[in-house]
């Protein structure tokens, strides 16, 4: 073992000490630095001198030098294939003299830094010298992958992590994440070294000297190669975190590779901004409710990771473009204003001593998300196709939560109902003259709404059937003609809603002022009616002690349980008086103000833009939004991150992209220069 480890490191000491040629000749530099090498072996203050490391010193210098004198093409795979081959032996021994524990910490250096003993760090110099020569490699070769430093700085730090994971599940090894954060460390440092390595010259420098050499990019390129690795082993270690942790928390396999699945198209998010996006959708609202899984979802932050990780690939993505993208709004303002001020008052709530995040799903990072969604949302919707794909993806998701459910699984169940309600009218997109879809999309598109419907039939939840008449009752005031023919069309709405609801929907409605109903749920109907008034009530006896602040986001239900003897931890079933009792008045009229703003801006579009493709996708949206905020009358929907998310959508409907704000100005120029030439017409100046 001893003379491996020294015959590895010996042989990537020879190629280097050949290629640095500090000496003439080159045979010089093996001797003096091996002999050098030798003596600290031989006069080192601890352990006793060992045969197989002196021998193991000497070969591998002299094996090294002639592989790099004899073999330049090849010597890069020969060093990558070494170190690779070097670390995968610490890797399957103990080589740390870890104990045989298959478990993992993600402290780095966690004996030192919990108990203060210097002789337990793990001896990592052994390991450096394989992660650096892997790197190295990828410096040595002058073909095109070798050039991309990203790459190189991706690959090794994937194989390190991987191999840290193989260290753990396969041979029963306690980990450490010592080498992953150093495995970073040093990639990050050999991409900024090799972003300063100077390189061909471009363009035409007459004043420059002939042996001027400018770098191959300009710093600003540098920075971004930085940036790009950073986000990619973000990524990739996010991806190992949910996969370790899900599977620790006993959480369904199939659900852990869906997510490890998932995550890995973020690799691709800093060059498509957008998919962020739609990977926060999928995986925050595709997974059941049933099961431990969603629970553990939340336990390890899963929907926290997506959100920053979605901002943070924005930001490369800007930063590549050279811009930032655009924000100013009114409703950006306003919602940057409400997202403050709820955290004035998450702040305020744990100086008073309250936890942080008490019940996990009231969680005060939902606002988090929100906040960041909401710009990401604002930010990479930009064309016809963004806005389209987005609205598909939003029913996919919803649907297929409702299809994993099954028909059991989402009855009675409110959360699925309220998803289905603010995505159901998204689906009328496909069905719009601007967008000119065929047939057959429609004929899909259709089923997929019939399906929805169908779905929301089946879970009998009656907050969601109210919001359901309001938002139909609020597309039939919107239909263009006569107060006769919006009446015909509500008369027609309500004779249709009255045949399709099942019997047993609408004894839940009658349960309400006929008492002595004994249908399946008429004790659950009386006394859910019953709790939301005693809930209700709690809201605002807490909105009167703390009216400025509130009690702090997400902590009403830990309050309940102070005011109510044996209530559960669950919300106030009303999002207006959640964010009255939890923000206080304050926070109240933010929050009214940054989503009544989000409907002035909508009916805005629809206005300036009735035939084209945006007034189109805002009055789809409008819909979505009426029936959010009719959800919230019954139920407390305060942090849905998808309606934060209509919002961002609604501000991207009115900031103009630059190639069609150009348009306009070369439409108005080419007009504005037309009517200066006919008037420098002699026809007209002799008028």
């Amino acid at each position: 073992s001893r003379f491996l480890q020294h015959f590895a490191a010996a042989i990537l000491g020879g190629i280097a000490i050949h290629r640095a040629n500090l000496l003439k000749p080159r045979l010089a530099n093996v001797v003096w630095l091996g002999g050098l090498a030798v003596s600290l072996e031989v006069f080192v203050a601890y352990g006793s001198l060992h045969r197989e490391t002196l021998l193991g010193l000497a070969a591998g210098l002299a094996i090294g030098y002639v592989i790099a004198s004899q073999r330049h093409r090849e010597v890069r795979y020969l060093v990558f294939g070494l170190a690779l081959c070097a670390y995968i032996f610490t890797v399957v021994t103990a080589y740390r003299g870890q104990p045989q524990i298959s478990g993992f910490t993600w402290t780095p250096f966690s004996t030192f830094l919990w108990h203060s003993n210097t002789k337990d760090i793990p001896p990592l110099a052994f390991e450096a010298l394989a992660i650096g020569a892997m790197y190295w490699a990828f410096s040595l070769g002058r073909d095109h992958v070798h050039r991309r430093k990203n790459w190189g700085s991706f690959c090794v730090f994937s194989v390190v992590a991987c191999l840290e994971f193989i260290r753990v599940f396969g041979f029963s090894i306690r980990g450490d994440t010592t080498t992953i954060l150093m495995a970073a460390l040093i990639g990050l440092i050999f991409i900024s070294q090799r972003g300063q390595m100077p390189g061909k010259a471009t363009g035409n420098f007459p004043s420059a000297p002939a042996n001027f050499r400018r770098p191959t990019r300009p710093v600003n390129q540098s920075i971004l190669q930085i940036a790009k690795a950073v986000y990619l082993m973000a990524v990739v270690a996010f991806v190992a975190y949910v996969g370790l942790n899900g599977l620790a928390k006993n959480a369904q396999p199939e659900w852990v590779i869906f997510w490890c699945l998932t995550l890995c198209f973020m690799l691709m998010a800093h060059r498509f901004p957008i998919l962020g996006l739609f990977i926060f959708i999928v995986v925050g609202y595709g997974i059941s409710s049933h099961g431990p899984q969603y629970d553990i979802s939340l336990s390890i932050r899963l929907r926290d990771g997506v959100a920053l990780l979605a901002l943070l690939a924005l930001m490369v993505s800007g930063l590549r473009e050279g811009k930032s993208p655009p924000w100013r709004h009114y409703v950006a303002y306003l919602g940057i204003g409400l997202f403050v001020w709820l955290g004035i008052c998450t702040a305020v709530a744990i100086a008073r001593g309250t936890p942080w995040g008490p019940v996990l799903r009231f969680d005060p990072s939902n606002y988090l998300q929100a906040a960041a969604m909401f710009y990401v949302a604002m930010a990479v919707l930009k064309n016809k196709n963004d806005h389209v794909c987005l609205a598909y993806v939003i029913v996919c998701t919803v649907l297929g939560r409702a299809l994993v459910q099954g028909i059991d699984g989402v009855y009675l169940e409110s959360y699925v109902a309220s998803l289905l309600v603010v995505a159901l009218p998204l689906c009328g997109i496909a069905f719009s003259k601007p967008f000119q879809n065929k047939f057959p999309a429609k004929i899909i598109v259709g089923i997929f709404a019939l399906a929805m419907l169908g779905f929301l039939l089946m879970t009998q939840n009656r907050n969601s059937a109210v919001a359901a008449v309001v938002v139909v009752v609020f597309a039939i005031t919107q239909v263009q003609g006569t107060w006769w023919k919006r009446l015909m069309l509500l008369i027609v709405a309500v004779l249709a809603i009255a045949l399709i609801t099942p019997q047993e929907y609408q004894n839940r409605f009658r349960a309400l002022w006929t008492p002595q109903m004994s249908h399946k749920t008429a004790a659950l109907d009386q006394a859910t009616a019953e709790g939301r008034l005693k809930l209700w009530a709690v809201a605002w006896d807490l909105s009167k002690v703390h009216p400025v602040v509130g009690v702090g986001p997400g902590n009403f239900a830990h309050w309940l349980k102070t005011h109510v003897d044996g209530a559960g931890r669950q919300g106030s079933h009303d999002s207006y008086l959640q964010m009255l009792a939890e923000s206080g008045w304050i926070g109240l009229i933010m929050y009214l103000s940054f989503f009544a703003a989000v409907a002035v801006a909508l009916a805005q579009t629809r206005r300036t833009d009735k035939s084209g493709w945006r007034g189109c996708v805002a009055k789809w949206l409008q819909l979505s939004i009426v029936g959010y905020l009719a959800l919230g009358i019954f139920n407390n929907r305060n942090d849905l991150v998808l309606a934060y998310i209509f919002a961002g959508w609604a501000v991207a409907l009115q900031i103009c992209p630059p190639l069609e704000r150009s348009s306009k100005t070369f439409k108005r120029t080419s007009s504005r220069d037309t009517t200066h030439q006919a008037l420098a017409s002699p026809e007209l100046r002799s008028q």
